[in-house]
């Protein structure tokens, strides 16, 4: 079921003065990224991502060189998918610019070797398991204009980044089932740092807090060359996994331990955009 913004919000923040209510800046925000995919159909990142993992053992430290992929499915939303090309300077074999030709000449498998690949890209991650939510574009299914009933959302208040006035604006999913699935339905939140004129995002965090783990990823936006929608060119996220115990067999009360941190930096250059019919490939 679908939630509506509610009136206690609305009227709070109407007495902050200035300061746009949720509903306006949703409205200008999902605008933005309507037309970020009208005008990007799919776009591909050179991605150069170092990840660090800490916990009882030495302190572990891995690069990354990828290829990333962001497509819009249309009413489906942003799809991302990442290819690694080369781990700690060391070419993985096999390697062709595969989501390029991809991309360029789709085909009626196209949905199932993208996600193949983006499966192996996976198992590259310090940390182990099948760790996806470390895309860019992550936080943005939230806000698009389609999906922002499924949240509560409040405005936070007014700071400048990178130069630009934003305002803060919160968000905190209710809807069930939930966009990014977890073993206890743990709830996504976080954060957007939207431009009031305009609703263009300037930075976006996601933050899901569930018993086996814990993950965050902040985005940081800008432009880029050739390009007019602005692309990420930074993201911080942070992963810790935990082992969740009972308290006893007859109590319900449950305890975790921090088994490992991973922190991750990546940074993005090379933006080729291309306006394919991704929604067709998507529906086959």
């Amino acid at each position: 079921m679908r939630t509506m913004l509610s009136v206690s919000l609305l009227l709070s923040l109407a007495l902050a003065g200035q300061t746009p209510a949720p509903a306006e800046l949703l409205q200008k925000a999902g605008a933005y990224l309507a037309e970020y995919e009208r005008q990007i159909s799919a776009v591909v990142l050179e991605e150069n991502y170092k990840q660090i993992a800490k916990g009882d053992f030495p302190k572990a430290q891995r690069n990354l060189r990828s290829d990333l992929l962001v497509i819009s499915g249309g009413d489906a939303g942003w799809f991302g998918f990442r290819d690694v090309l080369a781990v700690d300077g060391n070419a993985i074999p096999d390697h062709e610019n595969r989501l390029l030709k991809l991309v360029t000449a789709p085909s009626a498998n196209a949905m199932e070797q993208w996600t193949r690949m983006s499966d192996e890209g996976a198992r590259y991650n310090l940390g182990g398991g099948k760790r996806t939510i470390n895309m860019p574009t992550i936080a943005l299914i939230f806000l698009r204009a389609a999906e922002q009933e499924r949240s509560r959302w409040t405005v936070a208040g007014r700071k400048k980044i990178e130069g630009y006035e934003v305002i803060e604006l919160r968000f905190a999913e209710q809807a069930m089932p939930r966009i990014v699935r977890t073993s206890d339905d743990a709830a996504a939140s976080g954060r957007f740092w939207i431009e009031p004129d305009s609703g263009r995002i300037v930075r976006s965090e996601f933050v899901i807090d569930s018993m086996g783990m814990f993950g965050s990823v902040t985005v940081t936006f800008g432009p880029a060359p050739k390009v007019v929608p602005w692309m990420p060119l930074a993201m911080e996220d942070l992963y810790h996994l935990r082992e969740v115990s009972s308290a006893s067999a007859a109590s319900r009360e449950t305890t975790s331990i921090l088994l490992m941190s991973v922190e991750g930096h990546a940074s993005y250059k090379n933006f080729r955009t291309f306006n394919v019919n991704t929604s067709e490939i998507i529906k086959k």
